[in-house]
This record gives structure tokens, sequence and C-alpha cells, in this order.
């Protein structure tokens, strides 16, 4: 990044006034330090070195930069140097001699307004003459010189406090303690001699010296240093004499179900839901917890403050006036230790926790460790704590206080996060049912979740009651065990999924949602015959056409016979449930054509069809649902062929239309009209035959509106008549139209009002079930005249926004149908 000649400048600027501060701040530690912390804060030749680097890399950095108008040659920029370490010197040199004078002065001996606070009268007679004085300097004691904080708990039942003390032992010394529960006691003439330094040089050294002694308490309070004697009797000074030991800080979790979750076995909460608990804190205001959060594989910390409230209740007794009666009838001092007894008074006080399942998880926390408002900190157990965690821990270290590490462990909190159950049917395309027979179809339902499951559903008579919303009452199967589960079902109609939940939570059924059971009528077949003659010749062959109605594709055994000569048996493929077989024998004479059976490869199994050409003789067929065949009566065949005039469609590909849909197919025709056309239409429920008369366009349609039932369907040109009469039987002219019995269908899956921020996006997560090439179109509620249309190839798994509102689905499509909308329509 390139600054202009202005920032350059000021930037120099600014690097020039960080060095001088630096300087000043060191030099106001240094000038401003009492006597007692001169060691620690005099300046050293480490702050000479540090103002001499700092000088001549800004001088160097400014001869390489070349700001404009501060450009120097490099003689002005070396003088410039010399000055500055001149300058340095002196100023280090000044500042560093006055620490040493009066360092020197209070090693060796008081100022003298400590020793003589009042000016000395010299004027008496009795001390006329020369004398000769010694003024030794008086023994000094600081209780606690580092001023740390002191903490007590069951892990570390005491506290030793260091008093240091400047002077020659030995020394007595008198202290008393006031404790936050009232009790007051009084520690007289102690006495101290050099064997109780904390330090084994200190033990070792003779004469006058600096040492540090242990004061132990093993109470929390208020420790104050009454006075110290030296040898001779003489009262030494206390510098500080108060200091104060509190109890050390606790956390615990406090959960609605006591024991659940921190006694081993998890709580069991369904994602999005929200699970409160508590983190109960005693110790001295304010407190900071910090507990450890991990889902899943991530892991952080949690810092929770605890900032004291007033009129909070503590767990140690209030102070009054009347306090400690065996105190010294000081009412300064009384009225500080009041004040400090108060300040380090334990509280106890308690913060609610929210907590969001987030996602299918185990949610674990566990309290690692609390610090309190003079810095003393709990650690709880001796388990490696994360990175986050350690950085805190090393950070409150470097801090004045207690660290106290506990064995036993925080507290422990496990959440087990649970998914939301969902049921669909899986494929029920082929669910039928016969009639007059006491069976029942399964309805395949792929459930997911934590099972056992509890299953509702609901059974509509038709579709049309189905889309009113009129279902008998809702039927709840009993526990269900396993993920894939069958639906024993005997009646037909519509079935849908009301609602489904699992061990831990209720969830929504999935799209698809319904299915439909149709029942299937007898099976049924008939037969249509037509001579083959030429002009010149007569009569050459026989068309014979059959319909079936069943599951193709089938077998077809006849036999072929002649007057005179043994019956020959035949077998045929049909592979479509209308065939047409050309039979021309080859030889003169007469021929008996008889079927015998009918039989379906799938099955394997045949069904006499004896003697179908006789009126009413008996037979049977049968297809895929009815295997044991049905009986067929009195089926005749007359028809007469001019094969002059012709017909076929133009598209004749395979047709995929939805219930309740209509399809047009062209047919082109050939011959000398008008015409007259023949054609069938067969389902699983049978075949009707269609005739349109005076046809007078070669290119006709054929429209069929009788798709009510889902299945296939065949459409078969049969016969053509043209203008001279002329008859002719048509050969493989048949379109298949496949009905579906599900349209598409879409609805949201929006179990509360979703929320977003302003001025950003969120999404209405929706299911869609078709065949692709899905066109959907919403609209909100506040503004229906715009309505918004999404298309995709396929899938839509929601829908983005921008606006908040209740958002309504108005329509839904597939590359087939136009489908429905289910409930829930709308969104929040």
């Amino acid at each position: 990044m390139h600054l202009d000649p202005v920032n350059q400048r000021l930037l120099t600027l600014a690097a020039f006034l960080g060095i001088a501060a630096t300087k000043l701040q060191h030099i106001f530690l240094a000038w401003a330090a009492p006597p007692s912390e001169l060691q620690e804060a005099a300046l050293g030749a480490r702050h000479l070195l540090l103002w001499c680097l700092l000088d001549t890399v800004f001088l160097g950095a400014l001869q390489i930069a070349q700001v404009p108008k501060l450009c120097f040659s490099k003689a002005k920029i070396l003088g410039a140097w010399f000055a500055f370490m001149v300058l340095n010197v002196g100023i280090w040199g000044k500042v560093a001699g006055r620490n040493e004078a009066v360092d020197d002065g209070y090693a060796n001996g008081p100022v003298l307004s400590d020793v003589y606070p009042k000016p000395a009268v010299l004027n008496s007679p009795y001390i006329i003459g020369s004398h000769l004085v010694h003024v030794r300097p008086p023994t000094t004691a600081v209780l606690n010189p580092n001023s740390d904080s002191f903490c007590l708990a069951p892990a570390s039942p005491t506290a030793t406090i260091p008093l240091q003390i400047k002077g020659t032992p030995p020394w007595l010394i008198t202290y008393e303690h006031y404790g936050v529960d009232g009790t007051y006691r009084l520690f007289e003439n102690i006495t101290l001699t050099g064997v109780d330094s904390l330090s084994a040089e200190g033990r070792a050294k003779k004469g006058r010296r600096i040492e540090s002694y242990p004061i132990v308490v093993d109470a929390p309070g208020v420790l104050r240093l009454v006075k110290i004697l030296e040898a001779g009797g003489m009262e030494g000074n206390v510098i500080k004499n108060v200091t104060d030991v509190v109890a050390c800080p606790q956390a615990h979790f406090i959960v609605p179900d006591k024991g659940s979750g921190i006694e081993g076995e998890p709580i069991d909460r369904c994602v999005d839901d929200v699970y409160d608990f508590e983190i109960r804190v005693s110790g001295t205001p304010p407190l900071l917890a910090r507990y450890r959060k991990k889902i899943g594989d991530k892991e952080s910390i949690i810092a929770v403050p605890f900032a004291f409230r007033e009129g909070a209740v503590g767990s140690e007794p209030a102070l009054n006036a009347t306090a400690h009666p065996d105190a010294p009838a000081d009412t300064h001092i009384n009225d500080e230790i009041r004040r400090r007894l108060a300040a380090t008074r334990r509280r106890d006080q308690t913060v609610p926790i929210h907590l969001k399942i987030e996602s299918p998880l185990p949610h674990f926390f566990k309290i690692v460790a609390i610090t309190d408002g003079q810095n003393n900190t709990f650690e709880y157990g001796f388990e490696q704590l994360p990175p986050a965690a350690s950085v805190l821990v090393d950070q409150q270290r470097s801090q004045k206080g207690t660290l106290v590490q506990s064995p036993e462990p925080g507290d422990a909190l496990l959440l087990q996060g649970r998914p939301y159950p969902s049921a669909r049917f899986a494929s029920c395309e082929n669910a039928k049912l016969r009639a007059n027979y006491d069976e029942s179809v399964s309805l395949p339902v792929i459930l997911e979740g934590n099972g056992a499951w509890s299953l509702q559903y609901a059974h509509a008579v038709s579709d049309r009651a189905a889309a009113i919303g009129n279902f008998s009452s809702p039927i709840t199967l009993p526990p269900i065990l396993t993920p894939l589960h069958d639906i024993q079902v005997s009646t037909p109609g519509v079935y849908t999924l009301i609602a489904v939940s699992d061990r831990y939570c209720k969830g929504v059924p999935d799209l698809p949602l319904s299915c439909s059971v149709q029942q299937t009528v007898s099976p049924s077949m008939k037969l249509s015959t037509t001579t083959i003659e030429e002009a010149c010749v007569g009569t050459i062959g026989t068309l014979v056409n059959v319909s079936m109605t069943g599951e193709p594709p089938f077998w077809i055994e006849y036999e072929q016979s002649r007057i005179g000569e043994k019956p020959t048996t035949k077998r045929i493929q049909a592979e479509k449930p209308r065939h047409t077989m050309r039979l021309q024998p080859t030889e003169p004479g007469t021929h008996f054509y008889s079927f015998k059976k009918v039989l379906e490869m799938s099955h394997g199994l045949g069904w006499d069809l004896t003697d179908l050409w006789g009126a009413g003789r008996r037979g049977l067929m049968g297809d895929l649902n009815y295997p044991e065949g049905v009986d067929v009566l009195n089926l005749t065949f007359t028809q007469i062929i001019h094969p002059q005039s012709n017909a076929r469609f133009l598209r004749p590909q395979k047709m995929i239309r939805c219930l309740g849909d209509a399809a047009e197919l062209v047919v082109a025709l050939d011959g000398n009209g008008p015409w007259t056309l023949k054609y069938d239409i067969t389902s699983d429920t049978g075949a009707r035959s269609y005739v349109k008369e005076g046809i007078v366009d070669p290119n006709v349609v054929i429209e069929v509106n009788d798709l009510e039932r889902a299945g296939n369907y065949m459409v078969d040109l049969t016969e053509i008549t043209d203008a001279n009469g002329c008859s002719r039987s048509l050969q493989g002219r048949a379109v298949p139209i496949e009905v579906l019995a599900q349209r598409p269908s879409a609805h949201f899956q929006c179990l509360k009002p979703i929320s977003f921020l302003e001025g950003s996006t969120a999404k209405l997560p929706t299911s869609l079930s078709g065949s692709g090439q899905f066109v959907l179109r919403y609209r909100n509620q506040a503004d229906p005249s715009n309505i918004i249309t999404i298309k995709q190839a396929k899938k839509i798994d929601g829908i983005d926004i921008k606006t908040p509102g209740t958002y309504e689905i108005v329509e839904v499509r597939d590359e087939h149908c136009t489908g429905q909308v289910v409930s829930p329509q709308t969104c929040d």
C-alpha cells in the first residue's frame, strides 16, 4: 500500500512520539516508585540499551524511507544520532543516580522526618558540650509485600502470608485475625529468628538483612499486623499491615432433573430444542466461570462473567457494628476491618444458560475453572485442557492470586441431540386388491430416526375424498421396531400418513405421504376373426385379433386341423394385451382352429380356454392378478375385411399421463375417403370399442378421456373401412398410455416459524414428489398478485426469501402432469 507524503510524515511523527512516550514511562516509574519498590522500578542498563536501540532504528529507517521534507544527509543523521545518545546517557544517569541515593538512605536508615516527626529541641543546658550520637535505622515490616491474593479450599486448607522484615533478628510480632464468621483471634509476641526465614540464604545470613517469614492462616478473613518489636524493645515501622484471605470460588451445574446428564446418563433432546440449566457460583465477586463446550468433535471454552448484584444473598453471616467485640476499640480500624470483611465475604449467584441443540450430536459441558474478584483461580481435575483453556489458565497464573488445583473433577453435563423422525411410502404403484377376494395388500413404509416408532395413518375412500380431507379416524399402529415396515390394508382407497414419532422426538411424514390402493376387476378376453381375400383368389386366410386384460407377456396355445388330418398344437407369444394372428394355411381345404389355453410368462402356468369359438361354450383365462383363472362365456367372431385402406399413428411412442388427464393421438389415413375407423382402448378393467364415421381429413385425432384409473392403457387401431365399403383389419398399430397413480405434489416443511435478521435471507424448506423438470409457483399472502415461479430439473429443496410474511405454494407440476399442493401449504 502506497502512502502520500502527508501520511508518511504523520507516520514518522507517530513513531517519534511513541519512542519518547516509552522513555517518559520508564523515567516516571523510576522517579515515582516508593522506597520499598525501588529495586524493581529503578532504571538499569537494559533501559539505556533499549533507548539507544529505538533511536538507532528510528534514524536508520528515516534515512532509508526518504520521506519528503524529512530527507536529511547522512552527516545530519549521524549528528542527530550522536545527540540522542548523549541525551539518553545524561537523563539515564541523573534518574539512576537519584534512585541509588534514595535506596541507600532507605537501606541504611530512615528519613529524618520518619524517625523524628517533630523538630528536636537543642537548647537544653543538659546537653551542653560535645556528644556523639549514632542513629540506627529502625526495623521495617511489610505484610504481603507483593499484594498477592489468597484463598482457602478443602484442597488447599491453609494459606501462607509472607511477612517481609528489614532489620536484625530476632523480632517479636503481634498480629490479629478477623474471621468472616465473626471470630477474632490475637497472636501476641511471636518470636521470629533468622532460622524462620523462608529462604535458605536468609537463614545463613548474619546481621541486618531483608527476609520473609511465613504467617499461616487457616480461616477466611482479614489478617492485620499490629506491631513489630526489636530485641531491645524498640518498636519498628509497619509499612503495610493488612491483607485479606478469602474462600476459594466454587462453581456447579444445576439441571432441572436432578442427576440427569451429570451422573453418566445423557439427556435426550430434539434438534432445535432449547435446554435450560443454570451455573451456580460462590466466592468473592466479581466471578468468572469457564466451562468446556464440546459438540461432536468441535470443542471450545466458554467464559461466563458473574457481576455481583446488590441484594444478592451471601453465604457468610453479615457483619454489624458490634462485630468482633474482643477486637481493639479503635473505630477507624474496626471500620476498615468491617469494610474489608464485607468486600471479601463469599456470595452465591446463579446465571441461567439457554442452550439450543444445534445438531444430532453429543453436547458435552464441563466446568473447568472459576476465578474470583481477587484473581484467585480454582481449577477442577487434572485433565488435559484444550488449547483455549490452557491459554486462559496461563494468563491467570501470570497475575497475582492463588491457583488451587483440585483433584475432584468439575460438574459435567451431557446432552444428546436427536434428529426428527420421518416416514414416507416406498413404491406403491402396484398396490391392488382383487374384487370378491378376502385378501390384503402391503404398503411399504420407510422410517428414519431412532426406533421404536409410532405411526398414524388415515384412509379415504377415493382421491376426491382425500383432496377435501374426508378421512376416517386416524389409525395408530403398534410400536414399530424396524425402519422398513409394511402396512397391511384390505380396503381400496387412499391411505395417508398423518403423524410419526420415535423414541425421542415427534416428526412429520415426508413425501410421498399418500398411497392409492385400487381394486381390480376380473380379467376378460375377446376374439375377433377376419377373412383375408384377394380379388382373383378369394379367401386366403384369417386374421385373429385377441384382446386380453391382464399382465403381459402371454403365451397363446391353439390347435390347427383339417378334415381328415390329425390336429397340430401351436404356441405363439403375445407381448401386448392385444395381439393379431395371421392364420394363412398353404394347403387348400377346410381348416379348424381351436384355442386351448393362455398363460403368462411371469407365472408359467396355463388356464384352459377350450372351444372359444363355439357360442355358449365354457373356457378359462387368467392374468397376474388372477393366476387361478376366471370363466369366459359366449364368445363369437364375425368380420369381413377388404385390405384396401390403411391407418397408422403418426407418433406411436408411449405416452404418460396422470389420473383424470386426457390424451390425444393423431392417426394418418390412407386410401379413398371418407373412412370409418374402429379402435379399441384396453386397460386392466377391460376393453372398449369405438367407431369414428365419416372421416374426411386424412389426419384424424383420437381423444382418450376415460383415464380414471391408474395403470397401462392401450389404444389399438382395429379396422378401417373406405368409401367403397372395403374393410381391412389393422395389425401392430397400438400406442401404450401409462396413467400414473400419483400426481406430483409439494408442501412446506416448516415445523415452526422461521426467523431471520433484517437484510439477510432465509430458506423455507420444501418437499416435492414427481418425475423431475419441476415448476413451482408461490407467493407472499401479503402480495397475492405477485406469483413467483421456480424451475428445477431434479429437485427444489427450499425457497430463498428476503421479506418476512406468510408464504403460500400456489401450483406445482412436473414434466408429465399438473400436481397438487398438500398441507402444509403455507410457511411463516
